[in-house]
């Protein structure tokens, strides 16, 4: 397996990453704490800044991926997924360079909730593939983040008429955080090769449709 990827289990609680870690053994990982972060998106964008490698996979601790799970998630990165979540934003993995095309994580969705469709319309928006599912073990769990704030920042910056066609009202922000400079040798799949969960669908088509005609 190749070793140019780094395993991060996120946590607000320390004893929490124990049984992720069991259930990828004998795969290294790194423990992110994650208590008193403001937001999902800034975590997760201190996770990609501290990444040592080019592939960043992310995990809750309310998942349990195995090293099978992570090969096969390497795997369709390295064929050309730009993201690869295998239980949705609970287990998913990126380049780098996705980040550095697309832009990082909006840090305007505060606390939590919306950030993973964020991302997702702007990875269509750049006709970059994306693979979505929910085939690896999950333990549901209430979720430690309010999307009252998130969903109205959402609203605002994404029109969503009933063709579902996507439309940006607001440009992203510039965090000016360092992951190197973009790498033209790394290509991406377009959009019309994702692959995503039935909820998806519909406005993925749509929008690949529009991408084509604009």
């Amino acid at each position: 397996m190749s070793n140019n990827y780094t395993i991060n289990i996120i946590v607000h609680d320390l004893e929490l990453a124990k049984p992720v870690q069991e259930s990828l053994y004998p795969l290294p990982v790194n423990i992110f704490n994650g208590n008193g972060y403001p937001s999902f998106s800034k975590l997760c964008n201190d996770v990609i800044i501290n990444n040592p490698t080019e592939i960043v996979i992310i995990t809750s601790y309310k998942v349990r991926p195995t090293p099978n799970d992570v090969m096969k998630m390497l795997d369709l990165i390295n064929s050309g997924f730009g993201l690869v979540a295998t239980y949705r934003f609970a287990f998913f993995g990126f380049k780098k360079e996705l980040i550095r095309r697309i832009g990082f994580f909006d840090e305007r969705f505060i606390t939590g909730g919306y950030e993973d469709s964020d991302i997702m319309r702007r990875i269509i928006e750049n006709n970059i593939s994306i693979y979505e599912s929910q085939e690896i073990i999950y333990y549901p769990k209430d979720s430690t983040w309010n999307n009252s704030i998130s969903r109205i920042h959402f609203f605002n910056k994404w029109k969503e008429p009933n063709d579902y066609r996507i439309i940006r009202l607001l440009n992203e922000e510039n965090y000016n955080y360092n992951i190197g400079v973009s790498n033209t040798n790394i290509t991406f799949l377009d959009a019309s090769h994702s692959i995503v969960m039935d909820g998806s669908k519909k406005w993925l088509e749509l929008n690949i449709k529009y991408l084509k005609n604009n």
